[in-house]
């Protein structure tokens, strides 16, 4: 069973040479371990030094951008829209990262209108849920998780047709501290969410949409979570941008 490896670089790195030592760090993964699904969101700068490179070595791995705009075009400086994603041929973006909520001031109405847009023009998306107000509370909020799902999806539902559309449950309080729930508490959440899913938009859509995990995932910690049947992969940040830790995630995920 393949998982799929979604990383999240967020503003990183730092200048073009680092990103080559990621991607040589990618490419030798896939070497060792062909069967794993590498996701790529990169800040938009440097996707065309990606591209160029995945065509020089000639190595497959997709490649996103890490946010839409909730707007179709106009006076938006410094945002992108879906269509732009799309004429670029970026196929997958990331949507709702707690770190937009926060500091983009993002509310669940942008979200389920990014959402919708995506779908619109051809985009997959990967959706984060899991943000909280209060960052500081370990406990999981399933009454906010069906709320935000409920938004999102039942809005957009009659724009659902062939594309790949993902959720990347990342409770705030795990992004970046080390924290992380246990192997029991993710499969009860990813059950939940594919539960209220199959309530939203029957079963034949719902069981098409794919389950990640994400939250300070690393090469030490995935061993924990790779044998839950429900989860469909990880969207990692932080190790994501350490050479060395690329091929130590593909190949703790690669005897599944």
């Amino acid at each position: 069973m393949n998982k799929i490896l979604a990383f999240n670089w967020k503003m990183n790195p730092e200048n073009k040479e680092k990103v080559l030592e990621l991607l040589t760090n990618v490419q030798i993964a896939l070497n060792q371990v062909s069967t794993n699904e590498i996701i790529i969101l990169a800040p938009d700068i440097y996707l065309g030094l990606i591209d160029n490179f995945k065509q020089e070595k000639s190595i497959y791995f997709d490649l996103g951008v890490q946010d839409i705009s909730s707007q179709e075009k106009g006076a938006y400086t410094g945002q992108i829209s879906a269509s732009m994603v799309e004429s670029m041929n970026y196929i997958y973006t990331l949507i709702g990262h707690s770190e937009t909520r926060i500091y983009q001031k993002y509310t669940l109405e942008d979200i389920s209108l990014k959402f919708g847009l995506s779908l619109q023009y051809n985009l997959n998306p990967i959706i984060c849920l899991g943000y909280q107000e209060d960052k500081t509370i370990q406990e999981i909020d399933y009454d906010l998780l069906k709320q935000e799902l409920i938004f999102i999806f039942e809005k957009n539902k009659s724009l659902i047709n062939n594309q790949r559309i993902i959720i990347a449950y990342e409770p705030i309080w795990a992004i970046g501290t080390g924290v992380t729930p246990n192997a029991n508490i993710i499969e009860t959440v990813t059950i939940y969410i594919k539960r209220v899913l199959v309530e939203i938009l029957g079963i034949s859509l719902a069981q098409k949409i794919e389950i990640l995990y994400g939250g300070s995932v690393n090469s030490s910690n995935i061993k924990n979570f790779k044998y839950i049947q429900e989860l469909d992969g990880f969207l990692i940040g932080g190790a994501s941008v350490i050479p060395e830790e690329i091929p130590k995630l593909t190949q703790e995920i690669s005897d599944i």
